[in-house]
């Protein structure tokens, strides 16, 4: 990344631990946004949490001779298409990231996802909409504002917080779920 700057942007409080916890438990982690991969991956870089079980859709600007040509992906992500992300990132979705739970023996046809849907926004919600065999559970960070009522938002997500609320809540849950990391067997005496 080039970008590498100390910025006031900021992950939100709890972030940085819940990232590492998915790592440790080889959860594949999607993350959506509107925004440039680039300074999503310069904050994550800064925090010391961009792992390899993290891909991120985001926009990237293109660049010849030092002027701004286009954006990829084409057309770019922004709130109205976040239901593409399944065509856009299918082959991460299907593919070896996954690869826990096809090695159980069982078809792409028969794998069922579990996905936590994590947003400030009814577009956010969009996103897990065309992702075959999947269970959805939408948690909405809320504000309300002149785009946002709070009755729009009980209609979409399943769970609703304060904007400012932490993600230690998810973390916590993940712990106490005792989900464990992989290990080999032990070594006979």
């Amino acid at each position: 990344t080039v970008l590498h700057t100390r910025t006031t942007i900021r992950l939100r409080e709890g972030a940085k631990e819940l990232l590492q916890e998915l790592n440790r438990l080889h959860i594949p982690l999607t993350i959506v946004s509107a925004g440039f991969s680039h300074i999503i991956e310069d904050i994550l870089e800064c925090e010391e949490v961009l792992f390899d079980n993290i891909r991120i859709l985001s926009n990237e600007l293109k660049f010849e001779n030092g002027v701004v040509v286009g954006t990829h992906p084409n057309p770019p992500v922004h709130s109205y298409n976040k239901h593409l992300t399944y065509e856009m990132l299918q082959e991460w979705f299907d593919g070896e990231s996954h690869h826990a739970i096809t090695s159980a023996g069982h078809s792409q046809d028969t794998i069922h996802r579990r996905l936590l849907v994590v947003g400030d926004s009814i577009g956010d919600t969009k996103i897990a909409e065309n992702i075959p065999n999947a269970t959805q559970l939408k948690v909405g960070f809320f504000k309300e504002n002149i785009w946002h009522k709070r009755e729009e938002f009980e209609e979409v997500y399943d769970v609703i917080l304060p904007i400012h609320e932490s993600l230690h809540w998810l973390t916590n849950e993940l712990r106490r779920e005792k989900f464990t990391k992989r290990s080999s067997p032990p070594k006979e005496l």
